[in-house]
């Protein structure tokens, strides 16, 4: 794996926190407002709807993700988790360097998923 290379797991080996933000950038960029408000619905138990409300990209919510200590640089599960929820496994493969399998693992395992099977 390439570090910075799109398609090689790029921020699974990140450089500099302007890399983070690039790559949550090309991430947020692909996401249609109907996964976003799939994505809202998923951290609800994180974020409150009412905070929620000013929320109007998957970059504003990433950035709400991040002042909750929910996405880091050095701690990618809950966005990973995020993605495989909604189904976009393709920038979890492209940008996250993390396959369906590994997820579906992950999730699985007891005391793992942050998200409630309930969502």
């Amino acid at each position: 794996m390439v570090p910075g290379k799109v398609g090689t797991g790029y921020c699974s080996y990140l450089l500099t926190s302007m890399d983070f933000s690039k790559c949550l950038y090309n991430i947020g960029e692909q996401l249609g407002s109907d996964e976003l408000a799939s994505l809202k619905f998923l951290s609800l138990d994180y974020i409150p709807q009412k905070k929620q409300e000013p929320i109007k990209d998957a970059l504003m919510l990433f950035q709400t993700l991040q002042e909750k200590g929910m996405l880091e640089e050095s701690n990618l599960s809950f966005l990973k988790e995020l993605l495989f929820r909604i189904n976009r496994l393709d920038l979890l493969t492209t940008y996250l360097d993390t396959s369906k399998e590994e997820m579906a693992q992950e999730v699985q395992t007891p005391g793992r998923a942050q998200i409630s099977a309930y969502r």
